[in-house]
C-alpha cells in the first residue's frame, strides 16, 4: 500500500493518535520515533521523511484509524458476544494467592501472577510490559521482562501515556514467544501489526488487555504534583496505585519523605484525572474492555468487594489461549477465582458501561462527523444521544484546551470545588 509521506505525517495532528507507538514499533526502515508533545502531554510519532519509503504500513496498523476486526466464524470457536463486553468464553473474579504480590498490585494481581505462570511453564520467553523509568521517574519505560523479578517490577497501573508498542521492534529482532500487556489501543495495534508481519504473528502468543476509561496525559500528574506542593525534580519514585485497594498514589521524594494521595481525592481520580487531562481519541473510543485480548482485566467495582482492603480482579476469558492459561494457573493453585455472569462484569464498570456513558461517546463522534473531522472505522453503531449528551460532548474540547494550559488550571480547581459530591469509581487500567 503506497501512502504519501505527507498523508502519514498528518496522523499525529488528526486528533486520533493515542501515542501507542505501533507505527514506530513496526516501521521497516526505522523512520519513526516517538517523542513527547509537551503541550498535549502525550507521545506522538515523529517521521524522518528522508528514511520513509511511503510503504503505508504505519497507516495500516494504526489503531486510531479503526477497530481491529476479528469476529469468530468457526463453529468450534464460537464465543458469546455482548454489545459492550465483546466476544468471550467465560467471566471470572479472583486474585493471586501471593499476599505480597496482591498487595503490591492495583487490585487482584492477576496480570502479574499469570505472566509468572506463563514464564515458569515455558509458555512464553518474555513479556512486553511497562515500569517507570529509573532515570526519569515520571516517565514510563516499556521493556521485555524475561524473569519473574522483572515481571514484578512492572506491577501496578501507570496513569500516564505509555508507548508500549515501541517494544514490537525488539520482539521482531529477538526469537522467542512473547506476551504483551497493554490498553485496548495497544492490543489493537499489536494485533494489526501481527496481521501484517509474519514474524510478530509467530512470536506474539499471548495478549493481556487492561480495561481503560481513558489515558490521562502527563499534564494530569503535573497538575496533581503542583496541587500537593511537589516539584517534578523532587520526585524519586512514583507509584500510581499502592497501599491496598482502591489504593493511593505514593510519591517518594529524593529526601526519603513520602506523599500519599487518596485514589478518590479531587486532584486524582475523584475529579481532575476523570474529567480533564485526556486525549481526544479517548472521547470516541468504543473498545473499553480490550475486546481483542486473550484475557481482559479490570477492577471489581462491586458492592460486595467495596469494604475489602485488597480487591479482586475481574477477568474476561476471550480465547482458548487465554482460558488455557487461566486453567493452568488454577491447577497450580496460585490463583483463587470463580466464574461470574457477564452482567456482573457490566455492573462493575459503571463509568463506561452505562447506556448514558456510551451515548456520550456517540454524541462526541457525531459532532466530529458534522464538523467534517475523521473518526475511526467502527463495527459498532452509534447510539442515540440526548441534548444533555451533546452539551457534555461540546464541553470536551474545552476541557482538553484547559488541560493543556497551566495558566487555566484554576478553572479545574473551581470545577472540583463545585463538584464535591462523591463520584462513581472510574474503570481504569488495572494490574
Amino acid at each position: 500500500m503506497y501512502m504519501p509521506s505527507s498523508t502519514i505525517s498528518q496522523i499525529p495532528n488528526s486528533g486520533l493518535c493515542t501515542g501507542c507507538a505501533t507505527c514506530a514499533g513496526i516501521c521497516p526502515t526505522r523512520a519513526i520515533a516517538v517523542r513527547i508533545d509537551a503541550r498535549r502531554g502525550s507521545y506522538v510519532p515523529a517521521i524522518d521523511l528522508q528514511r520513509c519509503t511511503s510503504c503505508g504500513l504505519c497507516y495500516e496498523v494504526c489503531p486510531s484509524r479503526g477497530t481491529y476486526f476479528a469476529k469468530s466464524n468457526s463453529q468450534e470457536d464460537r464465543l458469546f458476544d455482548d454489545p459492550f463486553v465483546g466476544e468471550y468464553l467465560k467471566c471470572y473474579v479472583g486474585h493471586s494467592r501471593d499476599y505480597r504480590l496482591r498487595l503490591n498490585s492495583s487490585s487482584g494481581g492477576m496480570v502479574t501472577q499469570l505472566l509468572i505462570v506463563a514464564l515458569e511453564k515455558g509458555l512464553i520467553d518474555g513479556a512486553l510490559v511497562t515500569k517507570m523509568s529509573e532515570s526519569n521517574p515520571l516517565r514510563p519505560k516499556p521493556f521485555i521482562a524475561k524473569t519473574k523479578e522483572e515481571i514484578l517490577l512492572a506491577a501496578q497501573s501507570k496513569y500516564c501515556p505509555v508507548p508500549v508498542n515501541i517494544g514490537l521492534n525488539e520482539i521482531s529482532k529477538t526469537p522467542g514467544r512473547y506476551a504483551i500487556v497493554g490498553l485496548p489501543c495497544h492490543i489493537q495495534g499489536a494485533r494489526k501489526a501481527a496481521r501484517k508481519n509474519a514474524t510478530l504473528r509467530d512470536r506474539l502468543v499471548l495478549y493481556l488487555g487492561l480495561a481503560c476509561n481513558h489515558q490521562p496525559t502527563f499534564r494530569a500528574t503535573e497538575y496533581l504534583l503542583k496541587r500537593i506542593g511537589v516539584s517534578e525534580n523532587q520526585v524519586d519514585k512514583i507509584e500510581y496505585r499502592s497501599k491496598g485497594w482502591p489504593g493511593k498514589m505514593t510519591i517518594t521524594l529524593k529526601d526519603g519523605r513520602k506523599k500519599l494521595v487518596d485514589y478518590s481525592s479531587p486532584p486524582y481520580w475523584g475529579g481532575a484525572f476523570s474529567d480533564f487531562f485526556y486525549l481526544a481519541r479517548c472521547t470516541i473510543c468504543e473498545d473499553k474492555l480490550s475486546e481483542y485480548a486473550d484475557l481482559s482485566f479490570m477492577d471489581a467495582w462491586l458492592p460486595e468487594f467495596s469494604e475489602q482492603r485488597m480487591c479482586e480482579s475481574i477477568i474476561i476469558s476471550r480465547t482458548p489461549a487465554g482460558e488455557k492459561l487461566l486453567q493452568s494457573a488454577m491447577s497450580e493453585n496460585v490463583i483463587s477465582v470463580f466464574e461470574i455472569p457477564v452482567e456482573k462484569v457490566i455492573a462493575s464498570q459503571p463509568a463506561i458501561a452505562s447506556k448514558r456513558a456510551r451515548a456520550l461517546y456517540s454524541a462526541r463522534a457525531r459532532l466530529l462527523q458534522q464538523s467534517h473531522r475523521a473518526i475511526p472505522i467502527s463495527r459498532k453503531a452509534l447510539l442515540s444521544a440526548s441534548t444533555t449528551d451533546y452539551v457534555k460532548a461540546l464541553s470536551m474540547p474545552l476541557r482538553m484546551y484547559i488541560s493543556e494550559k497551566p495558566s487555566l488550571w484554576f478553572i479545574v480547581d473551581l470545577y472540583l470545588l463545585l463538584s464535591r459530591s462523591r463520584r462513581s469509581p472510574s474503570a481504569n487500567t488495572t494490574r
